[in-house]
């Protein structure tokens, strides 16, 4: 961005006005609780209310972590399928620990471009590298949404859940994915 117009990151003199180069609705991601329909004006809006946590084991000599457990604490209003709530957060949780732990898009600094563009190097975390995940689904409030379920939010997967708790057991920031490599400069050991 650059005098409110999109910009080639290489030739800065190429570029769109925003408003050209995004043809729809924006909005924004915030934590709270709005007045009804402030922004949307077509009714009320559905609020969600779920708090997860994650346990690491980091070891400083390698580098390596391994995601112990989850703990996951939703209130969707009243639940209509327990097992498809279940497997929703299963594949939250799995997200979560993929992006901070393996995954990552590599772009060329200089012009922007996406390096990273198949499948191949895509890596993602399996179902055999993921622990259980301890849920709790509570059913406290009434929603405003149909037969009082407002449902659960893939926001929840907080995207630095994982590096959240690796800091929390080495005391040291490491960027995503977190990698031995990573880990291991973070501790001042690479």
């Amino acid at each position: 961005m650059k005098d409110g117009k999109v910009v080639v990151k290489a030739d800065p003199g190429k570029g769109l006005p925003l408003a050209q180069a995004v043809r729809a609705n924006l909005f924004a991601t915030y934590s709270g609780r709005p007045p009804a329909a402030v922004w949307t004006q077509r009714g009320k809006v559905l609020d969600v209310m779920n708090v997860a946590a994650c346990e690491v084991a980091v070891d400083t000599e390698t580098g390596e972590v391994e995601v112990l457990r989850f703990g996951v604490v939703a209130d969707p209003g009243k639940v209509m399928r327990r097992t498809s709530l279940e497997s929703q957060i299963d594949q939250v949780m799995d997200f979560s620990a993929g992006c901070q732990l393996q995954e990552e898009f590599i772009f060329d600094k200089q012009t922007g471009v996406r390096l990273s563009t198949n499948m191949i190097e895509y890596k993602k975390v399996s179902m055999l590298d993921m622990p259980e995940v301890d849920l709790e689904l509570l059913e406290t409030r009434g929603s405003n949404a149909c037969y009082g379920g407002s449902g659960i939010s893939h926001s929840l997967a907080n995207t630095h859940l994982v590096i959240m708790a690796i800091h929390n057991a080495i005391g040291k920031w490491v960027d995503p994915p977190a990698t031995p490599d990573r880990v291991l400069k973070a501790l001042g050991k690479a």
